[in-house]
């Protein structure tokens, strides 16, 4: 009884996956559309160590998984003395994605490894089209 138990866990466990893949990825296709229309350009910059600079690029990649397709800019590089990491972002989200943005940048502001992290929206007339 205790295998069929787990089989029919992983079956729920790939069915989860499934549906979740295939939801992100159709809700991908259709926000495209929606980026056009009502979108806004936030810039993100973030400094750390350069010994922390792996682990702080993970988290960044991992709390903006959920809008990548929004991502126009992600520039890392590192400082002439080579001590600390740059990070620079631009990323286009509707008002609802940007709830991924304040996670991300709240996270990062806690992280001992963050030195610095600093967004804002970049106005309506410097955005390119």
């Amino acid at each position: 009884m205790g295998a069929h138990v787990l089989d029919l866990m992983k079956l729920e466990n790939w069915n989860t996956r499934f549906f979740k893949q295939f939801f992100q990825s159709t809700n991908k296709t259709t926000s495209v559309d929606v980026h056009k229309h009502n979108c806004s350009l936030y810039q993100i910059t973030s400094i750390c160590e350069d010994k922390e600079a792996n682990y702080v690029e993970h988290l960044i990649r991992e709390r903006l998984s959920a809008v990548d397709h929004a991502i126009e800019l992600f520039k890392r590089d590192s400082d002439s003395s080579g001590k600390f990491t740059r990070f620079h972002l631009h990323l286009r989200c509707t008002p609802a994605e940007r709830a991924h943005l304040v996670q991300m940048v709240s996270r990062l502001g806690i992280e001992q490894a963050v030195r610095s992290v600093r967004w804002q929206g970049i106005p309506e007339r410097c955005k390119a089209d």
